[in-house]
């Protein structure tokens, strides 16, 4: 399939700015270059908004078109990119001895809480980053598209209404699919999931977990046992560092009081740390009375549990290699890339009890 025009030009463009307009500088105007470079202006616009998606101008409609001083000449050949969500030092220190022959420096950034959108953007954009990556949660539709403006290159997660935007996710269908595949031919029919309310951009999370259990449980899957109740802030406004605690307890004490409670339960790592006191107090064992699957993360990692691995050094290292791609004016097409999580069974979960009373 033939190359469209306008990624053509684009390429024709990015060495007229780099070779004929400094840092800053305006381009000349739409008329104006379409002569210079002999195209039809509607193509030269389709591969200007090209170059503003990765980076390279900033498109302001009153005053025109201007060159991103982050990303012409010399700044663009040793980038910075900042990781916003980013939980592990430790990963961060081992990303950055992979990179730094690249030239490729990594820091990581937290943003302080209560931010409007655009004070969180001025707050980044305060270190000079050449793109930045989001984790999770932290891609917040309406700080994304602040950052846009300032034509900042970021990956972000896998959420809809950014066409724009590349994007890297764990594939938590197919996961999932394949832990709760597990726990069926172990006979559980009853499995459970616990996890807190999510803002509308990231509702997709949830959904496709819950597509998940109804596919593979079928006719076993249960609207109760797949619980997704409590907003984190206002658990964390209530009761403070115990907020987790207190999120487990009223989870499961709701399945403790169903009429068939759960055999298995498939849980984040820090829920389940949360919840030993709780468990122990109740006097209910693992795997004898519950069988538990883990999501969590390598360093996490406990070999008696069946895991999940969530491991995020995959996500980051996809999405810098697209922003140093995009950064070197690779031609691109926009992805959304889903990334598997590795599953390990352990003595965690074992046949369902009542499978084996039979």
């Amino acid at each position: 399939m033939a190359t469209p025009k306008y990624q053509e030009l684009s390429k024709t463009l990015e060495a007229y700015i780099r070779n004929q307009c400094p840092s800053g500088g305006r381009l000349p105007g739409m008329l104006q270059l379409s002569k210079e470079l002999g195209v039809h202006h509607v193509t030269l616009r389709k591969a200007i908004r090209l170059l503003e998606d990765r980076g390279l101008l900033t498109i302001d409609g009153t005053r025109g078109t201007f060159v991103n001083i982050r990303y012409n000449g010399k700044a663009a050949e040793r980038p910075t990119i900042g990781l916003i969500g980013m939980n592990s030092l430790r990963s961060i220190s081992n990303l950055n001895d992979k990179y730094k022959e690249l030239g490729c420096r990594l820091v990581s950034i937290g943003i302080p809480r209560g931010l409007a959108p655009a004070s969180e953007a001025d707050f980044l954009l305060q270190t000079p980053l050449s793109g930045a990556v989001f984790l999770g949660s932290s891609a917040r539709r309406d700080l994304l598209l602040c950052l846009r403006e300032h034509s900042l290159p970021v990956v972000g997660n896998v959420q809809d209404g950014l066409p724009w935007m590349n994007g890297v996710e764990f594939a938590h269908y197919d996961s999932y699919c394949v832990a709760l595949r597990h726990l069926r031919e172990l006979q559980h029919k009853r499995i459970a999931f616990i996890e807190t309310r999510r803002t509308p951009e990231f509702q997709f999370y949830l959904d496709n977990i819950r597509r998940a259990f109804v596919d593979v449980l079928g006719d076993f899957f249960d609207p109760e046992l797949f619980q997704v109740q409590d907003d984190v802030d206002e658990l964390y406004r209530l009761h403070g560092e115990k907020y987790l605690e207190v999120f487990f307890a009223k989870r499961m004490n709701f399945f403790l009081n169903l009429p068939e409670p759960p055999t298995a339960l498939v849980i984040i790592d820090s829920y389940l740390q949360a919840g030993r006191d709780f468990l122990r107090e109740r006097g209910i064992r693992i795997p004898q009375d519950l069988s538990v699957i883990l999501a969590c993360s390598p360093h996490q990692r406990d070999s008696f549990y069946s895991n999940m691995l969530v491991c995020q050094d995959d996500l980051v290292e996809w999405a810098i290699t697209r922003l140093l791609n995009i950064l070197a004016g690779t031609p691109l097409p926009i992805e959304k890339k889903l990334i598997p999580m590795r599953f390990y069974p352990g003595q965690s979960t074992i046949p369902c009890p009542a499978a084996i009373t039979k």
